[in-house]
């Protein structure tokens, strides 16, 4: 009995501690804010824009809009708990996480930028790409996160994978609203259940 109490109480500490180590600068209402963007922008390109191959321009400027209106917002959020946050370990995870992911959004917008200006042609393969980049900053974070974000990293890429295998013809209304839209509401739910939930309690 000693020896099960002892196993019990060595786990649970184990598991406080990884709660501990775990990034909370992303927030389930941010998050999902992200998702609900990502959905409107998509319902607003099937109204506004539904031919979006033939104008590659505006369906870039559409979603690198909605990314950075997505982004100004968990940004702001990172930076309001960073500066609020008394806990030195929580600031070394959020520099680590920034430090992390950032260099998949510094690709992602540099990878536009030279496809924009240099293979037009080529912009449909954007929705693709974005995911699978997204989807490995996500993974380059899941040991800061709850376990179960490596799935939707790996969502994320299987998608981007779809929406490069389909050609033109992908640079649907949903090839970005719907992968994003799913992903970043899924990201909530698992941010609240795992940390937020707990924290609450």
């Amino acid at each position: 009995m000693e020896l099960q109490r002892a196993l019990t109480q060595i786990d649970d500490i184990r598991r406080q501690m990884g709660l501990t180590r775990q990034f909370r600068g992303f927030r389930a209402a941010t998050t999902l804010f992200t998702g609900a963007a990502a959905l409107a922008a998509g319902l607003w390109q099937s109204w506004q824009l539904p031919d979006a191959a033939n104008y590659p321009a505006r369906f870039v400027c559409l979603w690198v809009g909605v990314a950075a209106v997505c982004a100004g917002a968990c940004g702001a959020e990172i930076v309001r708990r960073y500066r609020r946050c008394d806990s030195s370990s929580q600031r070394e995870l959020t520099r680590s996480a920034v430090e992390q992911f950032l260099p998949f959004v510094l690709v992602g917008g540099l990878l536009t930028l030279v496809l924009c200006q240099h293979a037009v042609e080529a912009d449909w393969m954007l929705p693709g790409l974005w995911q699978i980049l997204f989807g490995l900053g996500l993974l380059s974070l899941r040991h800061l996160s709850p376990e179960p974000i490596r799935f939707v990293g790996a969502f994320y890429i299987l998608c981007g994978l779809a929406n490069l295998s389909g050609g033109a013809a992908h640079v649907s209304p949903w090839c970005m609203g719907v992968p994003f839209g799913a992903g970043q509401t899924a990201s909530a739910l698992i941010l609240y259940w795992y940390l937020e939930r707990r924290h609450a309690a």
